[in-house]
């Protein structure tokens, strides 16, 4: 049996690649990275599908893009989701 996932929404970051989002975006102590706007926000602001987050931390929300960008590269490199007949 394949592996279980429990996500509240997805976000896209770039074509194919998805970044998984959670939590109650109506928390007004939760901070957000706006892909839309290139800025961290904190609370109430731009539409979930366009924020990442959230994050406890003002500080983990301005790495939003670092993070992703480490979590494409280990899914590129996990052979759990590559399918070797496209390669």
């Amino acid at each position: 049996m394949g592996a279980q996932f429990s996500v509240a929404m997805v976000g896209v970051l770039q074509p194919g690649r998805q970044v998984a989002m959670s939590g109650d975006q109506s928390s007004s102590q939760a901070w957000w990275y706006c892909l839309r706007h290139q800025a961290v926000e904190q609370g109430p602001g731009c539409p979930g599908k366009e924020r990442l987050g959230p994050y406890p931390t003002q500080e983990q929300a301005v790495q939003a893009l670092e993070q992703a960008a480490r979590r494409n590269q280990q899914w590129e490199e996990d052979p759990r989701w590559n399918d070797p007949q496209q390669q």
